[in-house]
């Protein structure tokens, strides 16, 4: 066993809030048009300051949680002999599972739709699709990423 037990509860929290903090990265794109709306409209900025601090805060509260769960990881499998983790990052690894098959072609279908909502179209279509193509982009890292592989390990008691 690596350095961490194997019931390291610390991980896994930080793995489920990583991923919480992505969906709210994601979802703040969805208050960008109403809060320039309200504040170029009516002079209200309480609205774009929200969604402002949303996207950063959660954008860094995202990177800081998947940092603490990287860093617990390469720790597990630092002495580890037998480690079954993929050889790139899950940014550059695609259909690693079946999940991961799902996620990564949805991510294109999102982004080509981002893409053609963004030539063709015209209003909230096009931030309706920028956060699927981004929580979809989020999935498919997570999913075919080194981490995940990490907290199945964590969780089944070192048997992934």
């Amino acid at each position: 066993m690596g350095v961490i037990a194997k019931n390291d509860k610390t991980s896994r929290i930080m793995f489920v809030l990583s991923l919480v903090f992505g969906f709210v990265f994601a979802a703040s794109f969805l208050l960008m048009p109403a809060a320039s709306s309200i504040s170029l409209n009516e002079g209200k900025n309480e609205l774009l300051y929200l969604a402002g601090a949303l996207f950063w805060s959660s954008l860094f509260l995202s990177i800081v949680t998947t940092v603490i769960v990287t860093v617990k990881r390469k720790k597990y499998f630092k002495n580890k002999e037998n480690s079954n983790l993929p050889k790139y990052p899950g940014i550059i690894t695609f259909f690693s599972s079946k999940k991961a098959k799902i996620a990564d072609i949805l991510m294109i279908v999102f982004l080509f739709a981002f893409i053609a909502c963004t030539i063709f179209a015209d209003g909230y279509p096009i931030y309706v699709f920028l956060f699927l193509s981004v929580l979809a982009i989020q999935y498919h890292c997570v999913l075919n990423g080194k981490n995940l592989i990490f907290i199945k390990e964590l969780k089944s008691g070192g048997s992934v």
